[in-house]
């Protein structure tokens, strides 16, 4: 009965170490965000075109190359990491 509770502890710790590891999630390299002289957005669906303003629609990671002029680039909340 006592080897049964040893046993029993045992994966219970194991439970909560292996638990309460953070997930790893798997890590894709971007390539370069190009916002076009003619105001095309390329290398992310997270940043959306609107005249000329660009908001973000989720956190972007990587750097941006613009080409274009006179613009607004809107975070609306998210971030921007850079490599």
């Amino acid at each position: 009965m006592n080897a049964l509770k040893s046993i029993l502890v045992v994966l219970m710790v194991f439970s909560v170490v292996f638990g309460s590891l953070p997930q790893i999630e798997e890590v894709k390299a971007q390539s370069s965000i190009y916002i076009r002289a003619d105001g095309n957005v390329e290398g992310t669906n997270n940043i959306q075109r609107q005249d000329d303003t660009y908001p973000f629609t989720g956190n972007v990671s990587g750097e941006i190359k613009v080409q274009r002029r006179n613009f607004v680039l809107d975070g609306a909340g998210f971030t921007l990491q850079g490599k």
